[in-house]
């Protein structure tokens, strides 16, 4: 689910990944404390897995899209007067509970390596996640304080 910083708090944000079915439901929850926890996640809102596929060895992930404007209380200034603030979102399967991860550059590099070399999308996530540093389940976004 990468995400480019949005260049201030009130612009949409897309996010976007895959999961294991279609028309699943995918909760989108902010945090509105610096270390992230399941206790201080607000909702956002839901969307649903679509029929665009991501297929290859017999496995088959399917797509999934949100955009919104995340709420005042999902921005922190906890920057110390380096002028912006930072929000924590996460996504996570509403059937299974399962939080979907966000891959770091290097996950990308392991997520691309296993797939162009066959591997299905759902084993080459499975690999990439296990390997240490390459990922988490909250994602980590920024963008200037107007306050500032």
């Amino acid at each position: 689910m990468p995400v480019d910083n949005p260049t201030d708090q009130y612009k949409p944000i897309t996010f976007w990944g895959y999961t294991i079915g279609p028309d699943r439901p995918i909760a989108v929850d902010c945090s509105t404390t610096y270390y992230p926890t399941w206790d201080d996640s607000v909702p956002i809102g839901t969307t649903y897995s679509t029929d665009t596929t991501l297929s290859q060895a017999g496995e088959t992930a399917y797509y999934f899209e949100y955009t919104t404007v995340l709420p005042e209380e999902c921005w922190q200034d906890v920057t110390s007067g380096q002028n912006y603030l930072v929000a924590f979102v996460r996504m996570r399967d509403v059937l299974t509970g399962e939080e979907h991860e966000h891959f770091r550059v290097q996950g990308y590099q392991c997520l691309a390596f296993e797939y162009f070399s066959g591997t299905g999308p759902i084993s080459a996530y499975e690999t990439c996640r296990s390997e240490g540093g390459n990922s988490d389940r909250w994602l980590s976004l920024q963008t200037p304080d107007p306050g500032s």
